[in-house]
């Protein structure tokens, strides 16, 4: 009597069970790789499209980007956000209430920003400052 492993159907099993393992094994670990570099493009086309629009929303509001930016970099020290905010919303009520207090009647862009008052050149800069703190942060 011979054993049953000793048959050759036992091992002509015994490979095609080997070689169907290594086939499944070798297709997921395919598709594995397929789903990874899939999912890497989609990533960099998202962060690609975020830059993009944030570029178009910078380029848009350059003028007044400006006038924060060279407001920010010589008084950085005297806008004071707070850690926690969450929204830029009340700090541009209290810029555009300001504002209103100053120049009844007129727009920003009527009025030269070097010659506002300090107080509203720093409302300015901290609603600004907030607003692209935001921006960024929703864009993240």
């Amino acid at each position: 009597m011979t054993k049953k492993t000793d048959s050759l159907l036992f091992k002509l099993a015994l490979v095609l069970v080997l070689f169907t393992t290594l086939i499944l094994v070798i297709g997921a670990f395919n598709a594995y790789v397929n789903q990874n570099t899939e999912y890497q493009t989609k990533v960099e086309e998202r962060i690609q499209n975020i830059a993009s629009a944030l570029q178009k929303m910078l380029e848009n509001d350059s003028k007044n980007f400006l006038k924060y930016q060279k407001y920010f970099l010589a008084n950085h020290d005297k806008i004071l956000i707070p850690a926690d905010f969450a929204d830029y919303k009340p700090a541009k009520a209290e810029f555009e209430k300001l504002f209103a207090e100053k120049y009844p009647g007129k727009i920003f862009d009527e009025v030269d920003f070097d010659s506002m008052p300090e107080d509203l050149k720093i409302a300015f800069a901290t609603y600004y400052h907030e607003y692209w703190l935001w921006t960024f942060e929703k864009m993240r």
